[in-house]
């Protein structure tokens, strides 16, 4: 269990100024027929690890990081993971990449490795999380305003949907979306999450 002068230390590293992940994130498609390929089974690397949020879990696949979720019951996630990727095999293994992307969670963001994602999704999905890279640390914006950025300004519900699809936390910033009249909408992890983060940020910038 996390105690306080444990959330505080990891404080101690955060240093992001207004950062946008856009700057040392970098998302790709997965193929649609990559989890399902009679030729070439898909691998996903997973670990557990230790946030300023409470534990996540992680996965990789060789093509980059492909889930990232905070949770409460280590054994209810590795399910939700091992359902997102049905047809894979899972080697429990704390890969390199698993510590980069705990970085930008845990770390100075004066030193920031370059992560790659490779999710699946469909197109209008990646669009989405593509925008939400642009949110800076420490700013909030609407689901019409992402639903403006993606050209469909009617799209709200959409917008939201892609949201709540998104396999990473934190990384891709759904936290940062909120409702035009300041309440927190949704979020896959959990609204108690949402708010966790956002007063974390608040309170460094």
């Amino acid at each position: 269990m996390r105690t306080e002068s444990s959330f505080h230390q990891f404080k101690l590293y955060m240093n992001k100024r207004g950062i946008s992940h856009k700057q040392f994130i970098e998302i790709k498609k997965m193929p649609l027929d990559k989890n399902a390929s009679e030729n070439e089974t898909l691998t996903v690397f997973y670990s557990f690890g230790d946030s300023p949020f409470g534990d996540v879990l992680i996965g990789s696949t060789n093509e980059g990081l492909c889930f990232l979720a905070l949770i409460d019951k280590r054994k209810k996630a590795l399910e939700m993971l091992k359902s997102y990727y049905s047809s894979a095999i899972f080697l429990e293994q704390n890969v390199e990449l698993h510590q980069q992307a705990l970085t930008p969670l845990c770390g100075d963001w004066t030193q920031m490795p370059s992560i790659k994602l490779c999710l699946k999704g469909t197109p209008f999905q990646h669009k989405v999380w593509q925008k939400l890279l642009d949110i800076p640390f420490g700013e909030c914006v609407t689901y019409r305003d992402i639903a403006m950025k993606v050209g469909n300004p009617k799209a709200c519900r959409a917008v939201g949907s892609a949201m709540g699809s998104n396999p990473i936390a934190y990384l891709i910033p759904c936290h940062r979306v909120i409702r035009t009249g300041g309440g927190l909408g949704g979020f896959r992890w959990g609204l108690d999450k949402k708010q966790l983060i956002l007063n974390y940020e608040n309170s460094n910038l």
